[in-house]
């Protein structure tokens, strides 16, 4: 049985669902319905909604209590079939596809290309991120640019709720900046300026390599431009509290540094 949670996106708010409603099939696999109605919010958002940003979601397949993991998706409905592979991580590629599926369709989990038998145990957990870049990704943006994106990447979220997913969309309040390449050492270099000219601007909440902003700090500190140097990605992002980023970037330290987490207390 696969039991679907869902991560408004990949930082600090994680809202969970009801196990997904399942019928008396034999074979370990669940109704279509809800990953269609994601699908179609997500990639089927009207053009004036995505003018700004670049909605996606990343959908991850985990084994569950032992159970091998997974090694595929299987759409089917009337006899036809869609196989969609997962990566290395167990994330679902071309996913897409999902939103031309049939929503009384079921989907299923593949084990070495087979659908196994329901047991009747949660034996996968899949967990859905959120995404919305910012384009073009060029180094240069107006604030009212940032606030209009992280507007219409809620209204995006909104639309989820019909779907019967199970849980209070939020709004996306903050921008996140990494680099392209997770791997790279240095964070890309962040720069505010107000009428050409640079200022101060918010300060970041860091953890890892990445810096975060809430858009209301944005506001308050008065920039209207946000220029970014070297590679990186920029999204738009949910709330978060900046105490508890502290706190966990100072525990990850001092857990990287082989200290007592002394640093966090």
């Amino acid at each position: 049985m696969m039991k679907l949670t869902i991560y408004t996106a990949a930082l600090t708010l994680m809202m969970s669902t009801p196990v997904l409603a399942k019928d008396d099939h034999k074979d370990d696999c669940t109704d279509a319905k809800d990953l269609v109605n994601m699908a179609q919010s997500i990639y089927g958002a009207k053009a004036e909604l995505t003018d700004i940003i670049a909605p996606d979601a990343i959908l991850q397949l985990k084994a569950l209590n032992g159970n091998p993991a997974p090694t595929g998706m299987l759409y089917r409905f009337e006899g036809q079939t869609v196989e969609l592979p997962l990566d290395e991580n167990g994330v679902v590629q071309d996913l897409k596809q999902s939103m031309n599926f049939n929503k009384d369709g079921e989907i299923c989990k593949l084990i070495d290309g087979v659908v196994p038998e329901d047991t009747g145990d949660d034996t996968v957990q899949a967990n859905m991120n959120f995404s919305f870049a910012y384009k073009p990704q060029n180094g240069s943006y107006s604030v009212a640019t940032l606030r209009e994106g992280a507007k219409d990447g809620s209204k995006i979220m909104n639309s989820l709720a019909p779907g019967g997913l199970g849980f209070v969309v939020p709004g996306l309040k903050s921008i996140i900046i990494r680099p392209a390449d997770y791997d790279m050492d240095a964070m890309p270099t962040v720069t505010w300026t107000k009428d050409g000219e640079v200022i101060d601007g918010p300060v970041p909440s860091v953890y890892a390599k990445t810096q975060r902003f809430l858009i209301k700090d944005i506001k308050r500190s008065k920039a209207d431009s946000l220029k970014i140097s070297g590679p990186y990605t920029l999204k738009a992002g949910f709330k978060f509290d900046p105490e508890e980023m502290a706190k966990a970037e100072a525990e990850r330290v001092a857990k990287l540094a082989g200290g007592t987490n002394s640093a966090a207390e």
